[in-house]
């Protein structure tokens, strides 16, 4: 008893780990990549010209690396796997602070992105897990596997791709150019500022599109959403 008491409160001692801190200047940074196996990721736009790194490691081994550079005007973060071994996981959180006016590429296998108060373009690449925005994106790409993906604060158009998951999108400016769309299974609610001029075009295996902005022929925003099953609800606000 003794023995089972002990291997089991070193395995769970091993999975704590105290978090590291990093600093860089920021006053010429333009972009951001993280690359995340596992594990939250949160990014936080911020006044000033410094950034900030936060790493917590939930699940790391001797098999796992984490590289923080910047080179240039760009800033990486990523997790790096030496060794394939079955157990051999990597998860890790990362809290990032940076300059606001940023373009943010975020690739996680599984997990949770969360976006707050950057000005510049979006890209995310999820297998499963949800996506929560709040800035101003100029632009927005993304695909998800699976997992929700809700975003406050659009001025442009993009592409986003879901196998299942509900898209909800707010545009913080009447926009201008064309979003892409397309879902396995979910529903897609989209919200405009009043005296937007949107055309959209909508094709369902099975659900149903409802329109209470108004759908506009010669709108300067066009809206294509392909779906399998799912709702499209577009409505100002």
């Amino acid at each position: 008893m003794k023995i089972i008491l002990f291997v089991a409160s070193a395995f769970f001692t091993s999975l704590s780990f105290a978090a590291d801190v990093k600093e860089f200047d920021g006053k010429d940074l333009t972009e951001i990549l993280v690359d995340d196996p596992a594990g939250k990721v949160v990014i936080s736009g911020i006044d000033g010209d410094k950034a900030k790194v936060v790493v917590t490691k939930v699940k790391f081994t001797d098999k796992c690396k984490v590289v923080t550079e910047k080179v240039g005007p760009k800033l990486t973060l990523k997790i790096e796997k030496t060794g394939i071994f079955f157990g051999e996981d990597c998860m890790v959180n990362f809290d990032v602070a940076v300059p606001k006016s940023i373009d943010v590429e975020v690739v996680i296998g599984s997990g949770k992105l969360i976006a707050e108060g950057t000005q510049g373009s979006l890209k995310f690449k999820m297998g499963s897990g949800s996506v929560v925005a709040n800035g101003t994106f100029k632009n927005v790409e993304g695909k998800s596997g699976s997992g929700s993906v809700k975003i406050k604060g659009l001025t442009g158009g993009g592409d986003i791709k879901t196998g299942s998951g509900a898209i909800d999108l707010t545009f913080a400016t009447p926009p201008k150019g064309e979003i892409e769309l397309a879902t396995g299974s979910g529903d897609t609610t989209l919200l405009f500022p009043k005296g937007s001029k949107v055309k959209t075009t909508f094709k369902s295996g099975s659900g149903k599109a409802t329109n209470t902005l108004g759908d506009n022929p010669n709108g300067d925003f066009h809206v294509n959403l392909k779906v399998g099953s799912g709702n499209l609800k577009i409505s100002p606000y």
